[in-house]
């Protein structure tokens, strides 16, 4: 089994956009577009991401990627996990930018830290490809068993079952006692809030 099948970029696309639906500025009229702009610009984070997402996707505003990347950072740097992740899956995928999938697995690291389970998925999935990171399947096991636990928790069924299959497929690579080594990992793994 190809971890990577799911490209991280689509399920991180997807993913961003549930959320962006989640806040409540989805089909806005130009006067709320100028409304989101001024909370955007007044530190409102997720404002900042909605935004970001407006200029990315071309929606209600003119597509500008040099704009979106300025209020992802923005709300990235605040510490919203869902623009962390975003900007993750851009410099990963190179997606507007020059690829760095170094910046990338930065990003998910802090997303994760703050409790994304996307962003501890696409971790899982970088250390198995070695992308950004050395490759190391006792992390990949890890994020992956991270991800299975604490996306089932939260109840994102899809997410979780993913992770399940993609841990099994490492597992497949690893020994019995690498196996515990990334169990105990899991277990230690605490986020920075």
């Amino acid at each position: 089994m190809r971890i990577g099948a799911l490209k991280t970029r689509g399920l991180a696309t997807v993913l961003a956009g549930l959320s962006w639906l989640s806040y409540g500025f989805a089909q806005q009229t130009p006067a709320e577009i100028t409304v989101l702009r001024y909370r955007a610009e007044q530190g409102d984070a997720k404002a900042q991401f909605a935004l970001a997402m407006k200029y990315d996707e071309g929606d209600g505003v003119r597509q500008d990627l040099v704009e979106a990347m300025r209020w992802y950072l923005k709300a990235a740097e605040q510490g919203l996990a869902i623009a962390q992740v975003r900007l993750g899956a851009i410099y990963y995928n190179g997606d507007g930018v020059p690829q760095d999938t170094r910046e990338g697995v930065r990003w998910w690291r802090e997303a994760a830290g703050g409790g994304s389970n996307l962003a501890k998925f696409n971790l899982g999935n970088a250390y198995y490809q070695g992308a950004g990171v050395q490759q190391d399947y006792v992390q990949a096991y890890m994020w992956m068993d991270l991800t299975a636990s604490h996306a089932d928790r939260a109840g994102d069924k899809a997410l979780a079952g993913l992770a399940v299959r993609s841990r099994e497929a490492i597992a497949g690579k690893l020994t019995p006692e690498q196996i515990a080594e990334a169990q105990r990992l899991s277990r230690e793994w605490k986020p920075k809030n």
